[in-house]
């Protein structure tokens, strides 16, 4: 699996609230993906500062809050809307009751690379 915006990225992020959340920033841009709201393309694209280029990313571990750091040395932060944070609430869903977060974000991206044939039965 590759995303090709046609420019470099300089960045890239897990969330730590979802196995399946990544951010990626370009020189002046910031996307971030869900594989399991959609496989191919972004959910959402910003563009955080006008002038100075973007040289980084971190997530806030507490607040659904991205960090985007300049080359003028300034870091902006990005609130992410809700419908980009569902997981942040660290719940397991009702059907795997008795599984954990971590086993469940672990299932999570597991069964996401399976459905596209990324992960061989032999690999496990």
């Amino acid at each position: 699996m590759s995303f090709d915006r046609g420019t470099q990225f300089v960045d890239v992020v897990w969330a730590p609230y979802s196995s399946t959340v990544f951010a990626a920033c370009t020189l002046d841009k910031v996307y971030v993906y869900d594989l399991q709201e959609d496989k191919y393309d972004k959910l959402s694209e910003q563009k955080p500062v006008k002038h100075p280029k973007l040289t980084n990313l971190c997530f806030n571990f507490v607040d659904p809050i991205l960090l985007v750091g300049d080359t003028h040395g300034g870091v902006t932060l990005v609130k992410l809307s809700p419908n980009l944070t569902k997981g942040i609430d660290k719940k397991v869903p009702e059907a795997l009751s008795g599984t954990d977060f971590d086993q469940y974000q672990y299932k999570k991206i597991d069964k996401l690379l399976r459905d596209m044939g990324k992960v061989d039965e032999s690999d496990v």
